[in-house]
């Protein structure tokens, strides 16, 4: 051979090579069949357009699975069932969505992919139109897993990410399996919950519920004012929500049973028993009289039936529970279905029981919490007195009577709403009786309107009530030992009696409540007892008038600079005219009538009582012209607001420990307590600083009253301030310390009057220093100087009487008692003042 052949050859050789290359990687071969989706007529179709799904295995078993609404799928085949919306809606979407992908080992072949027996899925839309890929082996592991397929349109094998089946597939393990042996099957496509209703808000959806066991109904329907019995016939409401208070396992509202029942459901596939066999091993026989049926239905208008048997755990009993209450696991059997289900039976122990006595889910509420908050007109009848509240915005108002509208007091109609409307406050349900509500029987009647105020832009103006408004009409009759009788009439004119216990506690308020002596006030008990207020910082007048004569009145005047007293000063009497006035005692008085509210309500005087009004405040001892005690607080604001009138009249016949009062521009009789007229009939005004004087005018201070030992030489010392600092000048040389002398004068000032004396002083007083008085002689600069004595003890030791004399024309003498502490330490010893 030569080189020219053999240069051909190897040339020949290596285009054949290059072609087969191309071959097996593109062109016609299996590797090149790549691109666009696996199936090829419904892939523009969008997943809603998918009407049916058939899943059919190599031995021609076949699942169907088909669209039931916009919201829904079932089972048509091997069995008939719900199924769960995303498990099916994910398979459409994946096998829509299906794109083929580069697979190196690909083979024409279709043994070798496990296609020449595949599992065949079909979609079907909604028009009819299909299409099939059949599924082979699938690669198990890895994100290079793939699924091998082929489709009547396109027969070659395609390999496809194995994620694009897995809505098709359970888990496989590793290594290779074929996709019919590890499809999901219709056990895995089952919805999990028994029932169809919304579990996350089952109490709304579900607007009717009935349980038979034994040949024992226990039915229930909800309508707009919440849950009634239709079984037992004639037991009205039932309750929605549960007693906290009831024994654990115990069901006590309609809401958990609800909720427990539409929770019901399976846990996995496992638990769905296809071909359970007898039904007597999970006691879902018929025949057998323990076996619960459920029948619910939702707002849609669906109904559901299932029948719930055994404890799915065995038939152990457990005796400190209802021997037949759903435990954790339950069999249920839907009605129609051949097949079991193994149920998580979460909150529903007890059931058996309620349905054997239902009496735990009575509505035990006279008023419904929805209700409530809808109120806005009350009508209170008894002994012949009707009181009519409406509501404005968030306040009561009374109408009706004299002077109406006007603020009703709050807390009294808070506090007759929040009883009838208590949770749970029924304590029996008596057969219906209308003589306990005959003539003198009948206690009182409560009226409550629900929405039914007219609009009232009028604040002056009387909310009326609208035309077609009806109340809920309480009764409260006859009383008995076993609590008091109340009849409910609704606004459809139902009837349902109760008996509510005779005291109650109401909210969190440890105190009971008398139900009677609650329902029974009139309209004195809903009259606002607030009266006119005020900030003492706008008081700027306090006078008092006994008969026709101000006996007291005082004034306040700017603070002086650098003081925070406000400077009250006597107007009346004449002789004080002038005077400082004691703050704290003006404002303890100031305060008690800023924060006084109206005891007892006597007598309300309306337009029919016009022109008698004299009469009646004269028997009260409140006439305006001559009353027993007026009382004129002046303020800082503009009139009409710029007092404050209040007026105390006579002692209460009925409670001695209150007098008659009302205040001007309300006509109104009411009690106070008579502490209150008696602070202001006694009330004493008079400056309570002992000595009240200028520390920067004071240039001397002199003081008596030690003796070096028992008959010495009584001593004195004496201050002079000298370019403002205090220097001793008695005794001559005496090592002062200038700061003792500042903390004496500060003591001095700070001395309060204990008591006021009247007359002279007397020899027992032993005011001489000589004897045991301690004597303070402030000397000023341009002002009255003063003389402090301060002696013996009096009133059992808990004070001693003092003496002030200031020194101006006419000198003046005032008598008092003080507790002198702050001047324990100088009243001890001279030596006090010394460095």
């Amino acid at each position: 051979m030569n080189f020219r052949l053999t240069t051909v050859l190897f040339g020949l050789v290596f285009v054949v090579g290059v072609v087969l290359l191309i071959l097996s990687f593109g062109g016609d071969g299996p590797s090149a069949n790549v691109s666009g989706f696996v199936l090829k007529d419904l892939v523009a179709d969008k997943d809603e357009a998918v009407a049916e799904v058939t899943v059919e295995k190599p031995d021609g078993a076949k699942l169907v699975l088909r669209r039931a609404g916009k919201d829904a799928w079932v089972i048509d085949a091997p069995v008939k069932a719900r199924a769960d919306k995303a498990a099916v809606d994910a398979v459409v979407s994946s096998v829509l969505k299906m794109k083929p992908t580069a697979y190196g080992e690909l083979q024409d072949n279709l043994a070798v992919h496990g296609l020449d027996n595949p599992l065949k899925v079909t979609l079907k839309t909604e028009d009819g139109r299909t299409e099939t890929v059949n599924i082979g082996d699938v690669t198990i592991g890895g994100a290079k897993a793939v699924g091998f397929v082929t489709t009547t349109a396109r027969p070659r094998p395609m390999a496809v990410p194995k994620s694009s089946l897995d809505a098709l597939l359970k888990e496989a393990g590793t290594g290779v399996r074929h996709a019919a042996a590890t499809a999901k099957w219709a056990a895995d496509y089952r919805a999990k919950a028994v029932f169809a209703a919304d579990s996350r808000n089952a109490g709304d959806d579900v607007n009717f519920l009935k349980l038979t066991r034994n040949n024992k109904d226990l039915a229930l329907t909800r309508g707009k004012t919440g849950w009634e019995f239709a079984a037992p016939a004639g037991w009205g409401d039932a309750s929605a929500s549960p007693d906290t208070t009831a024994a654990p396992g115990t069901l006590t509202g309609v809401r958990p049973i609800v909720t427990g029942l539409v929770g019901l459901s399976a846990s996995s596939a496992d638990d769905f028993l296809d071909a359970p066999g007898d039904l007597a091993q999970y006691g879902l026989n018929p025949g057998n009289p323990e076996r619960i049926r459920v029948e619910l239905k939702t707002n849609d208008g669906k109904t559901e039936v299932a029948y719930i048997g055994k404890k799915a755990d065995g038939d152990k009993k457990d005796e400190k529970k209802d021997a037949f209450a759903p435990p954790a696991k339950v069999y249920v059997q839907l009605e129609g279905a051949s097949g079991v289900i193994r149920a998580s039976a979460a909150g529903l122990d007890g059931l058996a029981a309620v349905v054997d006595n239902p009496t735990p889910l009575r509505d035990r509420d006279l008023v419904r919490d929805d209700l409530k908050a809808r109120v806005d007109a009350i009508d209170v009848t008894s002994g012949g007195q009707t009181v009519a509240l409406r509501k404005s915005g968030t306040e009561w108002k009374l109408t009706g009577g004299p002077n109406d509208p006007q603020t009703a007091n709050p807390t009294a109609a808070a506090a007759l709403l929040n009883l009838v409307t208590q949770p749970r406050i029924i304590k029996d349900f008596p057969a219906a009786n209308d003589a306990n509500f005959a003539g003198p029987e009948l206690r009182a009647e409560v009226k409550l309107y629900a929405d039914a105020l007219e609009a009232n832009t009028d604040p002056k103006a009387a909310a009326k009530l609208k035309a077609d408004a009806k109340p809920t009409v309480l009764q409260f009759g006859k009383k008995d030992a076993t609590g008091v009788h109340v009849r409910r009439v609704r606004p459809d004119g139902s009837k349902m009696d109760f008996v509510v216990p005779d005291k109650v506690k109401v909210g969190t308020d440890p105190a009971e409540t008398d139900v009677l002596a609650a329902v029974q006030k009139g309209r004195f008990d809903y009259l606002d007892p607030t009266l006119p207020t005020f900030s003492q910082l706008q008081a700027n007048k306090l006078q008092l008038t006994q008969g026709q004569v101000v006996t007291l009145e005082v004034t306040k005047e700017k603070a002086a600079a650098g003081s925070a007293d406000p400077g009250w000063k006597y107007v009346k009497p004449d002789p004080m005219k002038g005077q400082t006035a004691d703050s704290g005692t003006v404002g303890d008085l100031l305060n008690l009538l800023a924060n006084q509210s109206a005891g007892k309500f006597v007598r309300e005087i309306g337009e029919a009582d016009k022109g008698k009004e004299r009469d009646f405040y004269l028997t009260y001892g409140l006439l305006p012209e001559n009353p027993r005690l007026k009382v004129v607080v002046g303020l800082d604001a503009a009139a009409p607001g710029n007092e404050r009138v209040y007026y105390l009249g006579n002692e209460n016949p009925d409670d001695k420990s209150t007098v008659f009062a009302r205040v001007e521009g309300r006509p109104v009789v009411f009690t106070v307590p008579k502490f209150v007229y008696d602070r202001f009939a006694g009330a004493d005004l008079r400056d309570r600083t002992l000595v009240r004087f200028d520390p920067a005018k004071l240039v001397g201070v002199r003081i008596r009253g030690w003796r070096e030992a028992t008959g010495g030489e009584m001593l004195v010392r004496e201050f002079r301030k000298q370019g403002g600092t205090w220097t001793a000048v008695v005794p001559a040389g005496f090592s002062l310390d200038p700061g003792k002398v500042n903390e004496f004068v500060a003591a001095v000032q700070g001395l309060r009057v204990k008591d006021f004396r009247t007359g002279a002083p007397h020899p027992d007083h032993r005011f001489p220093p000589e004897q045991s008085g301690f004597e303070v002689t402030l000397d000023f600069d341009g002002a009255d100087d003063i003389v402090l004595n301060i002696a013996a003890e009096v009133d059992g030791g808990t004070a001693r009487i003092a003496k002030v004399d200031t020194l101006s024309t006419p000198p003046r003498t005032q008598l008092v008692t003080v507790i002198p502490e702050a001047l324990r330490a100088f009243r001890e010893s001279a030596k006090s003042f010394a460095r």
